[in-house]
């Protein structure tokens, strides 16, 4: 197990492990909370629960264990090969989820937290500079931007501190707008999530 960047686990933490432990519920997602909260108690991170979506997107449901929460130490385990320019870059704590819609859609999330918003814009200039084929989001032209992919599209958002990445599949051709007007409806939530 991985400590956040300290020599040794804060109260906290071993509280909440040690609860986990004697209520039988010592899953990884738990452990995974718990050090995660660690971290949260030890600045002023979010706490990147808040950013995990349940049923704030009409039509959109988490699909079952898909939900991770991970912080600079244990990215590499969720993003292989492609972890560092996030680390890099200041990522602090995030989440990772997929959600799918009743018409076979589905969006991948990564959800992050930099600790400021310079090191968030520096994630976002960074995957905005590897865009090819760049889409727009017309209620977000300077916040967003989206790159094409097979049946649907990548869009790399930054909101203050936060910086997203939202992978978009289950889209034909013609269904265009239907992406764009879902794209822009997750933004409207992360962008109300990330200003309380």
């Amino acid at each position: 197990m991985r400590w956040p960047d300290r020599t040794a686990p804060t109260a906290t933490y071993l509280l909440l492990v040690l609860a986990a432990a004697l209520t039988g519920c010592a899953s990884n997602e738990a452990l995974k909370d718990a050090r995660l909260a660690d971290v949260a108690n030890a600045s002023d991170v979010l706490d990147v629960k808040t950013l995990r979506l349940t049923n704030q997107v009409s039509g959109w449901t988490e699909e079952a264990g898909s939900y991770a929460a991970f912080d600079a130490s244990n990215l590499f385990d969720l993003i292989n090969g492609g972890a560092q320019p996030h680390v890099d870059r200041g990522l602090v704590v995030g989440i990772y989820q997929i959600l799918a819609s009743g018409a076979g859609r589905r969006v991948e999330i990564l959800a992050e937290d930099f600790g400021n918003a310079a090191n968030a814009q520096t994630m976002y200039a960074f995957a905005k500079g590897m865009v090819a084929d760049a889409l727009s989001l017309p209620s977000y032209p300077t916040a967003a931007t989206g790159d094409v992919v097979l049946g649907g599209a990548v869009f790399h958002v930054v909101l203050s501190r936060y910086y997203f990445k939202l992978t978009f599949t289950g889209y034909t051709t013609a269904e265009r707008q239907t992406l764009l007007t879902d794209a822009e409806s997750f933004v409207a939530v992360y962008e109300q999530l990330t200003t309380k």
